[in-house]
């Protein structure tokens, strides 16, 4: 471009540069591994069934069905991007979790259900050598706390 004085400077055109960097984007990655017909309708007819991606392709490897062969990770992807018909995957596992109680009390109650007056205790221990450890007394309800130093005794 050309300032006042037509002089010419460079600067930043952001369509410009969006163009040069979707031309860039296109080549990106791998291509799509192209496969026969019947390897997806095998795939389409083993996932109808319920079977795994990893149990459909080990059947593919060891029976020799077909004359191209895909890993697990490659199935995966394709029910991930939604390119088998009529499957796709979730993109977040379903975690179910259960409400932990106390291993050796299992009627305690929970610590903000407690009531003034409740007290917990924790130790800290020194270094190996070292035999000093602090003792910290944490009330439950109002969250004070006690910490006491214990001397190293020989």
């Amino acid at each position: 471009m050309l300032d006042t004085h037509l002089c010419e400077y460079e600067c930043y055109k952001a369509d410009y540069a969006q163009r040069i960097h979707d031309a860039i984007v296109v080549n990106r990655g791998r291509k799509f591994k192209i496969v026969s017909n019947a390897l997806m309708i095998h795939i389409r007819d083993r996932l109808r069934n319920k079977y795994s991606p990893d149990f459909i392709i080990g059947e593919v490897k060891r029976d020799v069905l077909f004359y191209e062969i895909v890993c697990a990770k490659t199935l995966y992807n394709w029910l991930q991007n939604g390119c088998v018909s009529g499957f796709k995957m979730s993109k977040h596992k379903r975690v179910v979790r259960k409400r932990r109680v106390g291993l050796k009390n299992p009627n305690a109650k929970r610590i903000d259900e407690r009531q003034p007056g409740h007290w917990e205790m924790d130790t800290v221990v020194g270094s190996k050598g070292d035999k000093a450890c602090l003792l910290v007394l944490t009330e439950r309800h109002s969250r004070t706390q006690e910490s006491v130093l214990e001397p190293s005794f020989p």
